[in-house]
């Protein structure tokens, strides 16, 4: 069986190739990793599994900050490398925000 984060640095390089930009956000990722062309299926599958939490936050919150931290925590294998600073974003349902940028290297 595979390495949930094998199977996982598999999938977020596919979707890092294929985001045309050099420089890109957190939620230019999320945008295209919950694409019908890429894993809507697991995407949905993932805000399924944190429908319910003990804090504060909602299921997209708590959702897109898993994909922010393994961002984060696998630079290396995923031939990015964060930009220092924070910079506006807007998410999928137009909302602008604070959020990380990564280069492609």
């Amino acid at each position: 069986m595979n390495n949930p984060n094998e199977v996982n640095i598999k999938k977020f390089k596919t979707v890092i190739s294929a985001i045309k930009k050099r420089e890109f956000t957190t939620h230019d990722f999320i945008k295209k990793y919950g694409s019908k062309e890429f894993f809507e299926k697991d995407y949905v599958q993932l805000l399924w599994e944190r429908r319910e939490g003990n804090d504060n936050l909602g299921i997209f919150q708590r959702t897109h900050g898993k994909f922010g931290k393994f961002l984060l925590n696998h630079q290396e294998e995923l031939g990015i490398q964060r930009i220092e600073g924070k910079f506006s974003s807007t998410d999928m349902f137009g909302t602008r925000q604070q959020v990380t940028k990564y280069k492609k290297l």
